[in-house]
C-alpha cells in the first residue's frame, strides 16, 4: 500500500511540473516522452500483436486511472500525509541540491541530525529545507565552530565539525555570538549543510512546532541519487 501510494504522488509531482514547467522539468520530459511511446508501442504492437488503435485504446484507460489517482492523493491525502517538492538553492549542500525533488512526510515526528521542510517565520510562504539540531525543550549554544547542546557537545557528520563559525560576510546577521546559550521552547534549531551559504535558525531564529511541515524522509530526483532520509 505504501508503495502505491508513493507511486501515485510521484504521479502528481509529475503532472504538476507537466502543468507548470521550469527549464529543468522541460528538458527532462523532452526526453522522457518520447522514449515512453517508443516502448511503450513497441512492446504493445510486437509483444502483444495489438493493433495502434488498441493500444490508444489500453494507453487512454492507463492514462485515465492515473489521472484520477493523481486527483485523489493531492487532494485528500497530500495535505495531511505526505507531499513532494523540489530544492531551489545550495544551502543543504552536498547533502541535497539544488534541483533535488524530495518527499516531505507530514506524519514523522523529527529527531536531531533529521531534514526538515518548514517555514522560518509566520509571514513566509516558502518552504524550507534544513537539518535539525535542537529539539524542543534544550538549552544550546555555539562555541569554537561546535554545537552544544544542555553544555554537551553534539557528534555532527563530518563534513560540518567545527564549521559553525560567526565570521560571515555582511549580507548575513547572526542572531546569536560565540558562546551565548539559546533557549529553546517549543521550538526547533535548524542550519543548512552549506552553512557559510545557508540562511538558517542562526540568523531567523528557532522554528516553531506550528510553522514545521513535515520530515524529508526520500529523495526520489534525480534517480541515480535516490536516497531514504528516514
Amino acid at each position: 500500500m505504501t508503495a502505491i501510494y508513493y507511486a501515485a504522488l510521484i504521479m502528481e509531482h509529475v503532472l504538476s511540473s507537466l502543468i507548470t514547467p521550469n527549464e529543468s522539468t522541460e528538458a527532462i520530459w523532452l526526453c522522457i516522452i518520447p522514449c515512453f511511446f517508443y516502448i511503450y508501442f513497441y512492446v504493445i504492437k510486437r509483444q502483444f500483436k495489438l493493433t495502434i488503435k488498441m493500444a490508444f485504446a489500453f494507453l487512454g484507460v492507463v492514462m485515465i486511472w492515473g489521472l484520477a489517482t493523481a486527483i485523489v492523493v493531492a487532494i485528500t491525502l497530500k495535505p495531511f500525509v505526505l507531499e513532494g517538492y523540489s530544492i531551489p538553492t545550495q544551502s543543504m549542500s552536498p547533502t541535497i541540491e539544488a534541483g533535488d525533488h524530495i518527499f516531505v512526510n507530514k506524519i514523522l515526528a523529527p529527531t536531531r541530525l533529521d531534514f526538515i521542510a518548514f517555514y522560518p517565520t509566520d509571514e513566509h510562504e516558502e518552504a524550507f529545507c534544513k537539518r535539525v539540531i535542537g529539539m524542543p525543550g534544550e538549552r544550546l549554544r555555539f562555541e569554537n565552530g561546535n554545537v552544544y547542546i544542555n553544555d554537551k557537545m553534539i557528534q555532527l557528520p563530518s563534513h560540518l565539525q567545527g564549521r559553525l563559525t560567526f565570521d560571515y560576510p555582511g549580507a548575513f546577521r547572526m542572531l546569536y555570538e560565540n558562546g551565548q546559550t539559546i533557549q529553546l521552547q517549543d521550538e526547533y534549531f535548524a542550519i543548512g549543510d552549506n552553512v557559510e551559504k545557508s540562511n538558517d535558525s542562526r540568523f531567523t531564529g528557532p522554528i516553531k512546532k506550528a510553522n514545521l511541515i513535515g520530515v524529508v524522509d526520500l529523495r526520489y530526483w534525480p534517480v541515480k541519487r535516490l536516497k531514504i532520509f528516514r
